[in-house]
């Protein structure tokens, strides 16, 4: 580690449930090593690193420390920032006036990006800076990693809330109700909707993933035989559903729905398909988004998920007291039950710019549904206590 004694933390991208536990992790783990005089955070991301928004994280009560185990969004506020060559000199300014020798950063693939360039800016200036980075997204999507904090959280309130609303579809019926999830290029959380499956017709019906082509005649077809069948049906599809030429099936033309990187904010088409059932099927159907609600609910979340995100801030901890730079730390398989999280440290280099889909082998062979691999790997992670009604 740098001689320069001061840890800076920071949160980045869309915050999960347990994200706070991650920083948690890192204050409480730092506080127990001797070398760091002080802990601190950047607000708002990297833009508190280029506005020199610094906040000392160790001068924290326990009480507030330990608060953030139980609570959601990011405590240090968030951002998505792109960095570019006219921020660096911002950034090692603001780390050289705090004595910043450790930077870790908690975050999604953006993250990863932000880390590897800051480590490699680093050590073209001469810097020694030792840049660990801690994931976490509900996408489930980083490379090198058994899973992603904030994942089995989401996932849990899929699977409960999939189940709930077929309760409640079935009881009338109304003929159909589209639930989507969240998931920008992968189907990690859609494809989850399978373990909420507890017996023959229960929900849901169908799921329908990124990782394969989307027909909005065949899913037309698939809704026209569930409702033949049962008298009404609920599937399940990702907000980041692709054509076969790769195209998004549906996406904002609203020039405001944009988020700080210039993309058109995901969501919105459970609203397009219902509106096709509607015309097509002539049948009555509802679309369920719940949105944040499904990364943010403290009610669902996963014994497992808060273990490995306050595992992941120990370990980046470690990570850095051992002199490591330009790693993450990636989380092994789960062991047996009640096992504690374990991981490794993956090269940065071997994370960026991957995305990592559900394995193609875990979806059926028409695209509309999950293998019970998949669903065990889902059931391993959410934990018990799930709600069942037959």
């Amino acid at each position: 580690m740098s001689e320069k004694t001061n840890l800076l933390v920071l949160q980045a991208g869309g915050p999960t449930v347990v994200v706070n536990t991650s920083l948690y992790g890192v204050i409480d783990q730092g506080k127990r090593v001797t070398r760091f005089s002080e802990i601190l955070g950047s607000q708002r991301g990297v833009m508190g690193l280029l506005h020199d928004d610094i906040t000392e994280l160790s001068a924290w009560s326990a009480h507030d420390v330990d608060r953030l185990r139980r609570t959601p969004g990011a405590a240090l506020g968030s951002s998505r920032h792109r960095l570019t060559d006219d921020d660096y000199d911002l950034a090692f300014d603001t780390l050289d006036k705090h004595n910043v020798g450790a930077l870790i950063i908690i975050g999604g693939n953006g993250a990863m990006c932000a880390a590897h360039e800051l480590d490699r800016a680093a050590a073209e200036r001469g810097v020694d800076l030792s840049v660990v980075a801690v994931p976490k997204t509900v996408d489930n999507d980083i490379a090198e990693t058994d899973r992603c904090p904030g994942y089995a959280s989401a996932a849990r309130f899929v699977v409960q809330s999939v189940r709930d609303v077929g309760q409640d579809v079935r009881s009338l019926p109304l003929p159909v109700s589209i639930f989507e999830t969240m998931g920008r290029n992968t189907g990690w959380l859609a494809g989850a909707a399978g373990a909420a499956r507890y017996g023959k017709s229960t929900a849901p019906h169908a799921l329908y993933l990124p990782e394969h082509p989307f027909s909005v005649d065949t899913f037309l077809g698939d809704i026209d035989r569930f409702v033949t069948s049962h008298g009404w049906t609920v599937v399940v599809v990702s907000e980041g559903v692709r054509d076969a030429d790769g195209q998004p099936v549906y996406r904002t033309q609203i020039d405001a729905q944009k988020d700080d990187l210039g993309r058109a904010l995901p969501g919105g088409v459970s609203s397009y398909l219902a509106a096709q059932v509607s015309n097509k099927l002539v049948l009555r159907c509802r679309y369920e988004q719940p949105g944040l609600c499904g990364r943010t609910s403290m009610a669902h979340v996963s014994p497992i998920d808060a273990a490995d995100a306050e595992h992941v801030g120990r370990a980046a901890i470690d990570a850095v007291v051992h002199g490591e730079r330009d790693v993450m730390v990636a989380l092994l398989p789960v062991t047996g039950d009640g096992a504690s999280p374990r991981s490794r440290l993956v090269a940065l280099d071997d994370v960026v710019g991957v995305v990592r889909p559900a394995p193609r082998d875990w979806l059926t062979p028409a695209g509309n549904d999950v293998t019970d691999e998949f669903v065990q790997y889902v059931r391993t992670l959410i934990g018990q206590g799930m709600w069942e009604y037959e």
